[in-house]
């Protein structure tokens, strides 16, 4: 059915997730594939992943083997978040201000996860996963 499943414990990039429902779907002739309904799905996964994300990029952020350029977005955008010059401002729009913000912060951690070495983000993933893995099995043992 061309369904990929992820090791146990491995964290999939918003890509992974993205191509493995969309090729669950079109073999099931279930969905047309539509850029923006791809994207917003890779927003939604980014979402329900997002501490693991952020763990992610903080170290993608550290990690002097990922190009200054990929981070340079990152940096951008947080300036931009705390600045008070704002495409929609939170006293206007109080809603769509912060969403705008938000939206932009998930969109440069997607853009710093995409541009990074693959290895480097593998290897982080691998340990994020393996840490977490491990905080699970001591919650278990007490």
């Amino acid at each position: 059915s061309g369904r990929v499943e992820p090791p146990q414990g491995q964290i999939l990039s918003w890509q992974d997730l993205v191509q493995n429902r969309l090729l669950n779907d079109r073999a099931m002739n279930r969905v047309h594939v539509y850029p923006l309904a791809t994207a917003m799905r890779g927003i939604f996964s980014i979402l329900f992943r997002l501490p693991q994300y952020i763990r992610l990029a903080w170290r993608l952020m550290k990690d002097p083997r990922v190009p200054w350029y990929s981070k340079l977005l990152v940096y951008v955008i947080i300036l931009y978040g705390i600045s008070p010059v704002d495409l929609l401002p939170e006293a206007l729009f109080p809603h769509l201000g912060y969403g705008e913000d938000i939206l932009l912060f998930l969109l440069a951690l997607q853009q710093l996860i995409r541009t990074s070495p693959p290895d480097v983000v593998t290897g982080h993933a691998s340990d994020i996963a393996e840490e977490k893995r491990r905080r699970k099995e001591d919650v278990q043992a007490r």
